[in-house]
């Protein structure tokens, strides 16, 4: 039996209303406010109990094999950063691809078992997932419990967070921005692969406080079924040139596209075999 089957096994809710959210965003992205804007959303409006996992701090600086990681160091922002990435491809590559997101459902089964809590709602958060296995293994795991919420910053604000906020030199920003995008090696870091298979995105650049808040407020209401919560015209669009995308006989890579004006969809579309005489390959059954 795999750890994840072991772990499905032993979920026991007791009744709760759980929520898993898992949150991915690119290095330099303000997840900590946004991590926190949420908590308090959960537990001041919907009436949540809240737990914080941290992957760097509750799995990766206190895993035992952090030791075999020679290159660890915590001397400078950068330097604690990169191990960190470190540690992560570490023990992916010496357990399995999926590993870390293994650890925080034992942290999760964890609290599940010590929580004494009188309230009937909780909701676990997690900062931040780095590989769509990770995403891939909690989806299989939680079921219709668990949300990716990707928030979006642009790269030039992320470097420019990482410069003045954190403390690197531009330099530094840029190399650790390219290597958490995605990495050669598949135990490596591959926020880009993870970022677009979200339930939800959140757009951070230039977005005040209260604009952050009421997206929030929306997905929470979303995810607790809330019938009078429709979709806006850029998700029904976003949704559509998905569901072209899956038209397309290219397994390598389908996609779907969308042309748009004023709220309208003018046309859609997707890439597939070209038919002789014109036009693309569409099957037909009798």
């Amino acid at each position: 039996m795999s750890m994840l089957d072991k772990l499905i096994l032993e979920q026991n809710a007791d009744g709760l209303e759980e929520v898993v959210i898992g949150l991915v965003g690119a290095i330099g992205s303000n997840l900590a406010v946004f991590q926190n804007i949420l908590k308090t959303e959960l537990e001041d409006t919907f009436d949540f109990d809240v737990f914080i996992i941290k992957v760097s701090e509750d799995i990766l600086l206190n895993h035992p094999n952090v030791k075999n990681v020679s290159e660890f160091d915590l001397t400078t922002k950068y330097n604690r950063i990169d191990s960190l990435m470190n540690v992560g491809n570490k023990l992916r590559e010496l357990h399995d691809i999926d590993y870390i997101a293994l650890e925080v459902a034992a942290k999760i089964r964890d609290l599940r078992k010590s929580y004494n809590g009188t309230k009937k709602r909780v909701a676990y958060i997690i900062n931040s997932l780095k590989h769509d296995a990770e995403v891939s293994s909690l989806k299989k795991l939680y079921g219709n419990i668990f949300f990716q919420i990707s928030i979006f910053e642009s790269e030039e604000k992320r470097k420019e967070t990482l410069n003045n906020t954190v403390g690197m030199t531009l330099e530094e920003a840029d190399k650790l921005i390219k290597r958490d995008e995605k990495e050669d090696d598949k135990w490596g870091q591959r926020t880009s692969v993870a970022f677009p298979l979200a339930d939800y995105f959140v757009k951070f650049d230039d977005k005040s406080g209260i604009h952050i808040n009421n997206a929030i407020n929306r997905f929470i209401k979303l995810i607790l079924g809330n019938a009078y919560i429709t979709p806006t015209f850029p998700e029904f669009a976003t949704y559509m040139a998905f569901m072209s995308s899956l038209r397309s006989s290219d397994l390598s890579r389908q996609v779907g596209a969308v042309i748009a004006k004023d709220d309208n969809i003018l046309s859609i579309g997707s890439n597939d075999v070209p038919k002789f005489g014109g036009g693309i390959y569409i099957p037909t059954y009798n």
